[in-house]
Formats: structure tokens, sequence, C-alpha cells
């Protein structure tokens, strides 16, 4: 397992979220002024794509099988919480209110979508 590349594969669907949670601005549906289960219905379908085309590029170097994709997926969900507690750092050093964290932690379908990830990744070194 590379897991320097696997750290990588986090930051890169971590920063995609971003790209997700953008258009939660642009598509007038999806516009409300809290989280909702169609923001997260949204992400889940944006996960599925974006999930097995970075799971390809990792597993052009790394031997595909599903303890590979398992260990991806947890590797990918540590990061996003590591990436996440630097963004609550940073917000409480800026006197930023913690509300949509804790929205989003209070949430069961942030839950599934975490066990989406590993899903998802899980069945990627399967079938690649």
């Amino acid at each position: 397992m590379n897991y320097k590349r696997a750290i990588l594969f986090g930051v890169m669907v971590y920063a995609s979220s971003f790209i997700a949670y953008a258009f939660n601005y642009i598509i007038p549906y999806l516009q409300t002024d809290t989280l909702s289960l169609r923001h997260f219905v949204f992400g889940w379908l944006w996960n599925i794509p974006v999930l097995l085309l970075f799971a390809k590029w990792f597993f052009k170097k790394v031997p595909a099988n599903p303890k590979h994709g398992l260990l991806l997926g947890l590797v990918c969900v540590f990061v996003a919480f590591a990436l996440d507690g630097l963004f609550i750092l940073l917000a409480v050093f800026a006197n930023q209110p913690l509300d949509q964290f804790k929205e989003l932690y209070g949430s069961w379908a942030f839950y599934v979508t975490l066990l989406e990830v590993v899903a998802l990744t899980t069945f990627a070194g399967w079938e690649f």
C-alpha cells in the first residue's frame, strides 16, 4: 500500500468536495439556508464518479484488491477528518462560528457519506 499516494487521493477527494459544495450555491434546487438531505443526495451522487475516477488513478500504481481499496477508503476518511480539524482550528483562531461544522457532524447523512467513501473505494479495489 502506497500511503503517500493514498493521502494524495484523500486530499484530491476533499478538494473535489469543495467543488460539489460550490454547486450548492449555483443550482437553484439546492439553494437553502440550512443543510438538507438534498445536499447529501447530491454529494452522494457526486462521489460515485469522482471516487471511481480517482481510484482508477490510485490503482494504476498500487495492486488492486479489496483490502487495498478498504485501506484507501479509511485513509481518505482520516485525511478528511484531519483537514476538517485544520479548518476548525483556523475558524477558532479567527473567531468564526462553528455552526456549519456542528450541523455537518451532527447529521446522520454525513456518516452515510463516510460509509459510501469506504464502500466505493473497496469496490474500486475489487473491480479494478
